[in-house]
């Protein structure tokens, strides 16, 4: 399915609509296409010049080649056959509009002394462990067996497509026992080993938060989609992601409508939401309202905050806001596959210890972090002609460390980045900058600039013990007819959270319109 088939309808746009989506995020789109499959008319109105939010992609030429550098879509999990995420796709219509990649290998991870190829399915992994470090098999079943536990009985509780039943200590005993707990309280019940427990958290910058402040929830279920739901990538990146949402979205009499910054969220007299206004003045009404904007900029900006209950505003600025990123986007002359970088994901970190990591993170210290580089054209055949490669190297940053700065402060920082950025893959591809033809750097002033997101965070509010899931606001808010659909809200971050939160937002929708 070629990623440039879809493009916004040129039609003249009514007034009058059954939802109105606030953004064009994975959540929104994943609530509009449900939405619109139900018969609901959708309008979503996007301030950015492309579809999809974090999941879009951008191009840059050198000399006629074409390199297509994906915004933030590493791999996506929960799409093997019977998977939840795998059945949204199939009741929405998307599945059949794009292609799925799927990958037996999850990622590498190289620290000191230990070089390790992690595979996708979870019983090669397990016995890969358990050869590496056969001290821990006990340890590592009693890991497994938290991390599966976990997922399948919040499935039981009533997450979605499933209906609840009975009573959450006796259907969910092991998720109960883990709701406020970290993912380094799960450690200090399965394994000892320092090396071990590094490896096993290795994507905690999938995350945001490393062990000791990671929810034990958050993780198990973000850990069980990639190693029983599987590893996938999207031919095109989640660019085809968010075009195949819009097609269904337009196909079925809804609009999306590009370059539009809402400005206000309208309510009637009686305090429910009954449209939006845009910064050019134009208004659009519907009896439902979905913001897939960030829950600080809803609550605050889009509605005056006068009229949202004190506590659940309390809620909405009180919870810690996540971490942001630093990502080079680099287009490069030559297979980065044979010339170092076969790996689609390449951790390479500076030591063990995660919150050691994370400190250098709070304190802006690059030097101290381990690297993400990923090789998309290893998995993208269309990210770049033959013979050229697209590479993307990431750390985690926050976004005090970056906004704010004079125009020369920030400059003289952002080439920081990059030499070290480049110097992290020149440790696999040595010649590195004398291949590259393009590359950008987006930092957490970039992704506050196209995202909205205060401080650039990239999963929402941070995934804690204390904020995770049922701690963070719910797709129904306590305006009447206004709804959440994002990163923000339940269930949490990613690609999955945020389709998750789109597909939980329209079954209410629709539950709600028949009273």
């Amino acid at each position: 399915m070629d990623w440039k088939s879809w493009h916004p309808k040129k039609q003249p746009l009514a007034g009058e609509w059954d939802v109105i989506l606030i953004g064009s995020g994975l959540g929104a789109l994943m609530c509009g296409a449900k939405l619109t499959r139900a018969g609901r008319r959708c309008l979503v109105l996007e301030q950015h010049y492309v579809a999809g939010g974090y999941a879009h992609h951008f191009q840059r030429k050198h000399k006629g080649a074409k390199y297509l550098f994906d915004v933030a879509l590493h791999q996506t999990g929960s799409l093997k056959n019977g998977a939840f995420m795998r059945q949204a796709f199939e009741e929405t219509g998307i599945l059949d509009k794009i292609e799925l990649v799927e990958m037996d290998t999850a990622y590498r991870s190289v620290f000191p002394g230990l070089d390790v190829t992690i595979p996708q399915d979870i019983e090669e992994y397990r016995r890969l462990l358990k050869e590496k470090f056969p001290a821990e098999h006990e340890g590592i079943d009693r890991y497994f067996g938290i991390m599966t536990a976990i997922p399948n009985e919040l499935a039981r509780m009533g997450m979605p497509g499933l209906e609840t039943a009975g009573d959450p200590s006796e259907v969910a005993p092991t998720a109960m026992r883990f709701m406020t707990s970290s993912l380094e309280d799960v450690f200090d019940e399965t394994v000892e080993d320092r090396q071990l427990r590094a490896l096993l958290a290795q994507l905690w910058p999938y995350i945001g938060v490393p062990p000791k402040e990671c929810s034990a929830i958050i993780w198990a279920q973000m850990w069980y989609s990639f190693h029983v739901g599987g590893c996938f990538y999207i031919r095109g990146g989640g660019q085809a992601l968010s075009n195949a949402f819009c097609r269904v979205i337009e196909d079925g009499g809804g609009a999306v409508k590009l370059r539009t910054m809402v400005e206000k969220i309208l309510l009637d007299e009686a305090g429910r939401a009954c449209g939006v206004r845009t910064a050019a003045g134009e208004e659009f009404h519907a009896p439902v309202v979905v913001s897939n904007a960030s829950a600080p900029m809803t609550f605050n900006e889009l509605l005056d905050p006068s009229v949202v209950p004190a506590s659940f505003l309390e809620q909405v600025n009180t919870l810690p806001i996540s971490t942001s990123i630093i990502e080079a986007y680099v287009g490069i002359d030559g297979d980065a596959a044979e010339l170092g970088l076969p790996e689609h994901e390449l951790f390479l970190n500076v030591g063990t210890d995660p919150q050691e990591e994370w400190e250098a993170v709070r304190h802006g210290e690059i030097e101290r972090q381990g690297v993400l580089l990923a090789n998309h054209s290893s998995v993208n055949a269309d990210a770049c002609p033959p013979g050229k490669s697209v590479i993307e190297a990431a750390i985690l940053a926050m976004g005090e460390h970056w906004i704010g700065l004079s125009e020369e402060e920030y400059a003289t920082k952002k080439s920081r980045i990059t030499e070290f950025l480049l110097d992290k893959i020149a440790e696999v591809i040595p010649d590195i900058r004398s291949r590259i033809e393009v590359i950008e750097v987006g930092t957490p002033k970039t992704m506050q600039e196209y995202s909205l997101n205060p401080g650039g965070a990239v999963y929402g509010y941070a995934n804690l013990p204390s904020t995770h899931t049922i701690f963070r606001p719910q797709q129904r808010t306590p305006i009447p007819g206004l709804y959440l659909a994002s990163a923000w809200t339940f269930p949490g971050p990613g690609f999955g959270g945020a389709m998750t939160s789109g597909y939980m937002a329209a079954s209410l929708i629709l539950a709600d319109s028949k009273g």
